[in-house]
C-alpha cells in the first residue's frame, strides 16, 4: 500500500488499503520488535519463520528473503498488487470477553490460529497462477506464503482483536516455477474466507466449550449473549453511524413532512 499500515500500540489499524509496495508495508513491523511471522504452505504442510524489516521489504518486492533470489518476473505496473490483505474478524463481544478473562483470551487466540491455518490451506489448494500471453495458462499451486499481523484494536482504538493475513502474489506452481497469483480469483475467493471465519466463530467446538466454561453462550447474531449489551458502547464507529443516521432521518422528515 502506498500509505503505511500505521498500526502501533497507540496507532491506527487501516484494514481498508491493499499493499502496493514495500515502502508502504514496512511500517507494520514497527510494533512487533521488527520481526514478522511468515507462514509457508507447501503441498498442504505449513511451517513458519520470522522476517526482519529488511527481509519483509524483500519478500514484498518478490525476492526470497533468505537467498535474495528473484521469484519470477518483476511486476512493473504501478498498480500491480504485491500483497493481498485478508482480515480475520469476529464479533466484537469476543474481543470484550478476551479483555475480561485471560483464559478466554488464550482460547480466542487459539481460535484465530486455527482459522489462519485453515485459510492458508484453502489458498494453496484452491487458488492458481496465470502465465503466458494474456494469462492464458492456468497453474495449480504448490506453495504460498503469508505474513500475519496481529492487532488488538480497531482504527478507532476500540477493543477489536483481529488478524491481517498478507498473501504474497508470488506463488510457486506445481511445476516448481514461481509466477504471479491470479488476483481476480483470489479477490472473489475472499467470500469463502469470510464465510469460514463466520462459521468458525459460531461453531468451533473448542471455542464454544471455552465460552460455556465461563457461563457464556452465543445469540442468534453470533455475539456472546451476556456481553452483547457492551458492543455498542465500546464501538465509536457504531456511535458515528447512529449519529449520521439520526441526522439523515431528520433531514428527510423536514423535506417530506407528514410522510
Amino acid at each position: 500500500m502506498k500509505q503505511a499500515v500505521a498500526y502501533a500500540f497507540g496507532g491506527v489499524c487501516d484494514a481498508t488499503l491493499t499493499a502496493k509496495d514495500a515502502a508502504g508495508v514496512i511500517a507494520a513491523a514497527d510494533y512487533a520488535d521488527a520481526l514478522m511471522n511468515r507462514y509457508i504452505c507447501q503441498n498442504g504442510a505449513i511451517r513458519d519463520d520470522l522476517l526482519s524489516r529488511k527481509q519483509l521489504r524483500a519478500w514484498v518486492d518478490g525476492v526470497d528473503p533468505l537467498t535474495d533470489e528473484r521469484r519470477g518476473r518483476d511486476l512493473e505496473s504501478p498498480v500491480a498488487d504485491l500483497v493481498l490483505d485478508a482480515t480475520v474478524n469476529a464479533p466484537k463481544s469476543f474481543s470484550i470477553a478476551a479483555l475480561l478473562d485471560p483464559e478466554l483470551n488464550t482460547a480466542y487466540e487459539d481460535l484465530q490460529d486455527r482459522l489462519r491455518d485453515r485459510i492458508i490451506h484453502l489458498w494453496q489448494q484452491d487458488l492458481n497462477a496465470r502465465r503466458g500471453a494474456g494469462g492464458l495458462i492456468r497453474e495449480d499451486l504448490a506453495r504460498v506464503e503469508v505474513v500475519e499481523l496481529k492487532h488488538e484494536r480497531s482504527r478507532s482504538l476500540d477493543p477489536h482483536k483481529h488478524r491481517h493475513l498478507w498473501l504474497n502474489v508470488k506463488v510457486q506452481g506445481q511445476d516448481g516455477r514461481w509466477s504471479n497469483l491470479d488476483t481476480r480469483v483470489a479477490l472473489r475467493f475472499q467470500n469463502v474466507v469470510n464465510a469460514e471465519g463466520d462459521l468458525a466463530a459460531r461453531t468451533d467446538p473448542a471455542w464454544i466449550r471455552a465460552l460455556a466454561a465461563k457461563g457464556f453462550t452465543l445469540n442468534t447474531d453470533g455475539e456472546i449473549e451476556q456481553l452483547a449489551h457492551l458492543v455498542r458502547p465500546l464501538s465509536k464507529r457504531s456511535a458515528q453511524i447512529e449519529t449520521n443516521r439520526a441526522k439523515r432521518l431528520e433531514w428527510w422528515r423536514t423535506q417530506h413532512p407528514g410522510e
